[in-house]
């Protein structure tokens, strides 16, 4: 006799033989409090749900599927950033990947590539006009050819970065806007690391390095990270232009970074009262070889020859006035071999800087002229030709204190001479005001202060600088700009750089 199923099951459960009972096992029964099966089955009498076995298992979850929330049509999100806040936190600025990063990414980079380096030739308009025009038509290379002519693949990153942050940073003063500044801050940081990792390279002393340095170095002044910041940068600019050779700069790209910045090469020589490398004769050979390159091509212009020729002894003066604080300063009487060549080059320099200042004092109306001006536009010429006569007026004046000074020292150590011989050896005379003031000098020395205000970084960061006053520092070393334009910060005051000399 066949038996009686016992099974607690549905008509399912039986026709396939499967047992159930009423005592399932506890974790089945948890498990069913969390998930739920598919098939839709009548109750057994335990309360559960039969699974059937009509189809493979399927578990869900029981917790409610997430919608998102709609869009507010009015106030669409920003086009470059997303603002992600929580409850009692910051609001952070999450950056939004545009449709073309995302289809196009390497397009997209070499588009936004292009943009910054043509978006360079507005900054140099901004900041440096006269001495932009003032050597365009006489280089063959300018800063555009360059940077354009740049392959991508062998674009340094330092100097993407460093372009980036230029830009960034004149937007941001232009605007008011200080999230820029801070941006072209953390470009700059960005810049340093990829010039730090360059400068280890075979690559150190190649022309993308130093236009890198440069630009760095001209952010340094514009907003430096600290009051003397821009002297370290310039110190290891002329580290690298020294190692690389007056020829690298006689031609090409070279020439336009030296002479572009040659005026800070100098105001850095005169703050830290040393010689300046420009001075030597090497170097001041570019100019004469230019000229007469210029010549032959028919760019010469009576301007950026004068120009160059003012700065070939604006970087002698340095060097002059470093030698004669140490000869104020020597216990010793100085050796006529260092003396007498010393005043001969400082009356030379004179004599030269007063013929240069007398062509730059022509009639108006010449000026114009294509000969005089060469590329420099009209509105420019007449500012640029006053900006270096009032440097040349500058140096001449601290030449001639120069000179002055040292010609009185010789008379004062002739008359300490005779007087040793007559009152003898052990005569100690009283205390002397120009021995007591070049010992001054020397303690000055020692602790590295400033001994000109040839500083280009001489405003405060609240105060940062708004168009041309860094073309006009270019153009007369800061010594001269008060009587050439009123409006003129009062940061750019000329100060006499001789003051600390005895009288």
């Amino acid at each position: 006799m066949v038996g009686v199923p016992r099974s607690g099951g549905c008509p399912t459960c039986l026709s396939r033989k499967v047992k159930v009972s009423s005592a399932l096992d506890h974790s089945r029964i948890t498990l069913t409090q969390d998930y739920l099966w598919a098939d839709t089955l009548p109750f057994h009498p335990t309360g559960l749900k039969c699974p059937g076995y009509t189809r493979p298992l399927d578990i869900r979850t029981q917790k409610p599927p997430f919608v998102a929330p709609p869009r507010d049509r009015k106030h669409p999100k920003p086009a470059a950033w997303v603002i992600a806040r929580k409850p009692n936190t910051r609001p952070l600025l999450l950056p939004q990947i545009t449709i073309d990063e995302v289809l196009a990414p390497n397009l997209a980079y070499e588009a936004l590539s292009t943009q910054t380096k043509e978006s360079f030739q507005g900054w140099l308009m901004y900041y440096f006009p006269r001495i932009y025009f003032s050597f365009k038509s006489r280089v063959d290379v300018n800063w555009m050819d360059f940077l354009r002519d740049i392959p991508p693949a062998h674009f340094p990153p330092a100097l993407m970065w460093a372009i980036r942050a230029l830009i960034t940073f004149q937007m941001g003063t232009v605007q008011g806007n200080e999230m820029a500044i801070y941006s072209a801050r953390h470009m700059y940081g960005r810049g340093l690391c990829h010039l730090r990792a360059l400068l280890q390279t075979p690559a150190a002393l190649s022309d993308e390095c130093l236009a890198s340095c440069i630009l760095l170095g001209g952010y340094e002044i514009l907003d430096g990270s600290s009051e003397r910041s821009w002297i370290s940068h310039t110190h290891g600019i002329r580290y690298i232009m020294s190692a690389r050779g007056a020829a690298a700069h006689k031609s090409g790209i070279g020439r336009t970074m030296m002479l572009s910045f040659r005026p800070f090469l100098i105001s850095e020589a005169f703050v830290m009262g040393e010689h300046c490398f420009l001075g030597d004769a090497e170097w001041t050979s570019l100019s004469n070889d230019a000229t007469e390159k210029d010549g032959k091509k028919g760019k010469n212009n009576a301007l950026g020859r004068i120009m160059d020729d003012a700065f070939d002894e604006f970087a002698k003066c340095p060097g002059y006035y470093a030698v004669t604080r140490n000869i104020l300063a020597s216990p010793t009487d100085p050796d006529n071999a260092v003396m007498d060549p010393l005043l001969s080059d400082i009356a030379h320099a004179k004599k030269r800087l007063r013929q240069l200042r007398a062509q730059l004092d022509i009639d108006q109306s010449m000026r114009v002229s294509d000969s005089f001006s060469g590329s420099v536009p009209a509105k420019y010429v007449d500012s640029t030709a006053q900006l270096i006569s009032d440097g040349i007026n500058s140096i001449l004046a601290l030449l001639g204190q120069l000179s002055t000074v040292l010609e009185a020292d010789q008379s004062r150590r002739s008359v300490q001479r005779q007087a040793r011989l007559v009152y003898g050896a052990n005569c100690t005379p009283g205390q002397d005001p120009w021995r007591l003031s070049a010992e001054k000098i020397s303690r000055r020395n020692d602790i590295r202060q400033p001994v000109l205000l040839c500083d280009p970084t001489a405003f405060t960061s609240s105060t940062r600088p708004i168009g041309d006053a860094l073309d006009r520092f270019s153009l007369d070393l800061g010594m001269g700009s008060e009587s050439t334009n009123a409006s003129q910060p009062s940061e750019f005051a000329p100060t006499p750089g001789w003051k600390d000399l005895p009288p």
